[in-house]
């Protein structure tokens, strides 16, 4: 990451909001930033059905030229370097208890899972409301919580994808091909 007020070579400028695309073994990853820091990322087949299915409003975006930094930990974390996504500098709206949940959120290693409860014992059901409003999922990894009973709870990319990332973390399932 470079200095605030600085930009890397080749990335724009902060405050310029760019979206990019790459493939994944399971769908397309859209990727919107603000210089290097990350606001959404979402699986779908354009940018328009991220927005659709996080409930938020269109995102305006120009497209990237060069690769964010969360692009090139995406593409590093499907090739099977799991831990390439801690890195990456993310920032969304919520509560202070929902930026709680997140933060703890990213220290669960891959291959593991948590609860809700253990999220955020004092209230299970906010740490469940702030994996439902996760913009940057695959980032704030809320797809490695799981209900108490050990089913998989909900996932807005869906049940399969849900399952393949867990798959995926945990050695079950291949990386994407080089």
């Amino acid at each position: 990451m470079s200095p605030a007020g600085t930009s890397l070579a080749g990335a724009p400028p902060a405050g310029t909001v760019t979206s990019e695309r790459i493939e994944t073994p399971i769908g397309p990853l859209w990727l919107v930033t603000e210089g290097e820091v990350l606001l959404v990322a979402g699986f779908a087949v354009d940018l328009a059905g991220v927005a659709r299915a996080l409930g938020t409003p269109p995102v305006r975006a120009r497209a990237r030229e060069t690769p964010s930094a969360a692009a090139t930990a995406a593409t590093a974390f499907f090739a099977g370097d799991l831990g390439a996504l801690d890195a990456v500098v993310v920032r969304q709206p919520g509560t202070a208890r929902m930026q709680e949940v997140w933060r703890t959120l990213r220290a669960v290693p891959a291959g593991t899972t948590t609860t809700y409860g253990a999220l955020l014992p004092a209230a299970p059901r906010l740490a469940a409301r702030a994996c439902a409003a996760n913009l940057v999922s695959l980032f704030v990894p809320c797809h490695r919580v799981q209900r108490a009973d050990g089913s998989l709870g909900g996932f807005t990319w869906g049940l399969e994808a849900k399952t393949w990332l867990r798959d995926f973390e945990s050695g079950r399932a291949e990386a994407a091909p080089a």
